[in-house]
């Protein structure tokens, strides 16, 4: 039986698609650095393996950094959206298309706020010194 931490590391690589470089070169012709929150499962050495071999760039940033990413905003409103429909949900294919429409549903003002909230995220982090800004 395989441990814990070698089920997350095979998972994590499962979630990424195999053309997401490829995509995103021949959508916006230019280079891009991957960012992902510093978890154990994305930065597990099976994943980094993974991250190489697709030439996947990584952009170091700070463990703990909530404070400055705001996809941890974005999930957490997931996260009170998906409380409400729990009971509907039977299975993964239930949860992954629930979470696919309350992302998709998600308002383009919601998301140029949380874009124009890093300045003063920034700033934040700053005057704590680096230390949680909650």
């Amino acid at each position: 039986m395989s441990s814990p931490d070698r089920r997350t590391e095979s998972n994590i690589t499962d979630c990424y698609p195999g053309n997401i470089r490829i995509k995103f070169r021949d959508e916006y012709n230019r280079p891009f650095i991957f960012q992902d929150d510093n978890a154990t499962p994305n930065s597990s050495r099976q994943t980094n393996i993974w991250k190489t071999e697709n030439g996947i760039s990584k952009f170091n940033w700070p463990a703990q950094s909530s404070d400055l990413n705001i996809i941890e905003n974005i999930w957490r409103c997931i996260k009170i959206k998906l409380s409400r429909e729990i009971d509907t949900i039977e299975n993964r294919s239930d949860l992954v298309n629930a979470v696919t429409r309350i992302w998709n549903g998600l308002s383009q003002t919601y998301i140029r706020s949380l874009y124009a909230s890093i300045p003063a995220r920034i700033r934040q982090v700053m005057i704590q010194k680096g230390y949680a800004t909650k």
